[in-house]
């Protein structure tokens, strides 16, 4: 049997596991700092302070708790959170805990636990937050495991480490033949030696050209990168024109939109400011042009909008220059970020990227259309997995509409950001004419009834009917599961259940028939 001193010496231990070196006077000031910087949303001066204590006081509940709202409110660093919410022990003293707890669940996808978190703190009297805010992240969690579940036929591949680093990668920008890639990087061979306030490198614009369908090691663009931020933004249908963003040396806190003529291998050239009114005093983080280089899309966080960063456009002037830059309204804006506009070349569906939105992640990506009169279609969300659980930008769909790139921190990446190709197998193009025919045991043509269900959703796909040679056609999505059908009058009806992934055009489906009259085998 354990004697009392050794029983008593463990549980001091264990306290002291527990909860850790007591705080000091000083550092309980640091404490109180570091919640009132959190409640003016000064997240940077919070996450400093927190970081510190931490490192000295890694189980104290407070210092564990005001990491994880800093964490929370990182773009890249939201999961962290969850670990140091659910090792904190009294969570009675700590000011709606739950609230926080539901939102580091749903970094995780872990919906169910988000959803009981987030109803205890709204049923909570003691609560001192708005029950609007708790709604929105309800309506996440709810919105979030409806869109996963109907996950989209697509593939999200991430490029790899030709491109892909440790660091983050974002804002892909494809030449038009696909020969090549300009993109944004933090790595470490930028033109810049110095680090921002989180100790990440500053963004440089890279290139890297495809040969024989492999990415080649990207080089820096230093014609344009300066010892601040430079970014990727986009480049004109006919690849002559690409456009970049550039922090202001005068005012970091100001950065433009810039152009630069751009040639077949990528080389750029010539840049120059974009006029005023595109830009302004504040931040113009992305844009594109339409195809036809009538129309402008950017974002801008000028006095005004309806959030942080809002959606704006303007029309090309007869005399070249862009006409009255105009905000696209609330519709299309919310009071969070809209960003990464991209106008396809169908002159109708417009792409961008929304953190203000109920969907799945931070910021998920959005699509609408042009209709005749100009006017905008409600947004609707790309959905699952083109949209994950972290934060997705940046959308460059292709102009056949069957791939895409985008960058994202979702999970499985190699950095904080990485840049990923989508296929897109839903789209209507990606259609597949399949043949085939029908027949008895001894080889002759019957006249059948072919009825094709999706296994999925149980929809009708299609009745089709064979012709006088027992041949028949068929339209079939990739990555689809199809029960077939099949009905001849005076022989046993059959169902085939198969996918047609692995027939091309020239692949062709036999199907034989028993005759309801025949002792053949």
């Amino acid at each position: 049997m354990m004697n009392k001193t050794l029983i008593t010496v463990l549980l001091l231990f264990g306290v002291s596991v527990m909860w850790g070196q007591k705080l000091s006077k000083t550092d309980k000031k640091e404490v109180k700092k570091g919640f009132v910087s959190i409640e003016f949303e000064d997240f940077i001066d919070a996450n400093e302070r927190f970081t510190e204590l931490y490192k000295k006081y890694p189980n104290d509940d407070e210092v564990r708790f005001g990491l994880a709202i800093c964490r929370l409110n990182q773009k890249s660093n939201e999961r962290e959170a969850l670990d140091l919410m659910e090792n904190v022990y009294n969570t009675k003293s700590l000011e709606n805990y739950y609230f926080y707890l539901g939102r580091a669940y749903l970094a995780h996808g872990r919906f169910e636990e988000a959803i009981t978190s987030l109803q205890t703190i709204l049923l909570d009297k003691k609560k001192s937050m708005d029950e609007d805010e708790i709604v929105n992240y309800l309506s996440i969690a709810y919105e979030a495991k409806e869109l996963i579940t109907a996950a989209r036929k697509v593939e999200v591949n991430n490029l790899g480490q030709a491109i892909n680093s440790s660091e983050q990668e974002s804002v892909p920008v494809a030449l038009p033949n696909g020969s090549g890639l300009f993109f944004t990087s933090r790595r470490a061979d930028n033109v810049s030696e110095q680090k921002d306030h989180l100790g990440n490198y500053f963004q440089d614009v890279f290139f890297s050209k495809k040969e024989n369908g492999t990415w080649q090691n990207p080089k820096n663009c230093t014609e344009i990168n300066t010892k601040l931020h430079d970014a990727a933004v986009s480049i004109s249908y006919d690849g002559s024109k690409f456009l970049f963003f550039k922090t202001n040396p005068d005012n970091i806190v100001q950065g433009d939109l810039y152009e630069a003529n751009c040639d077949a291998e990528g080389n750029l050239s010539d840049s120059r400011l974009l006029q005023d009114g595109i830009n302004s005093k504040s931040i113009e983080s992305s844009a594109c042009i339409s195809a036809d280089g009538n129309m402008i899309f950017f974002s801008s966080n000028r006095p005004g909008g309806y959030g942080g960063f809002d959606l704006y456009y303007a029309k090309r002037l007869p005399t070249g220059d862009w006409g009255k830059e105009l905000n696209m309204g609330p519709l299309i804006n919310t009071s969070g970020n809209e960003d990464a506009p991209f106008f396809h070349v169908d002159g109708q569906t417009l792409y961008f990227s929304s953190d203000g939105r109920v969907g799945i992640g931070g910021f998920d990506i959005y699509s609408t259309k042009m209709t005749e009169d100009g006017s905008w279609t409600q947004p609707e969300n790309e959905g699952f997995p083109i949209n994950s659980l972290g934060h997705d930008l940046y959308y460059r769909v292709s102009p056949d509409s069957r791939q895409a790139y985008l960058s994202s921190d979702r999970d499985g990446g190699y950095g904080s950001d990485d840049i990923y190709l989508v296929n897109i197998y839903d789209h209507e193009s990606f259609k597949t004419v399949i043949r085939g025919n029908v027949k008895d045991v001894n080889g002759n043509p019957l006249n059948a009834k072919i009825t094709i269900i999706n296994e999925q959703d149980k929809n009708l796909n299609g009745i089709y009917r064979t012709n006088g040679k027992g041949n028949f056609i068929l339209l079939s999505m990739p990555m689809e599961q199809y029960q077939l059908i099949i009905e001849c009058k005076g022989f046993e009806s059959t169902t085939i259940r198969k996918s047609f992934d692995e027939l091309t055009e020239e692949g062709e489906l036999s199907i034989t028939l028993k005759s309801l009259n025949s002792d053949a085998p």
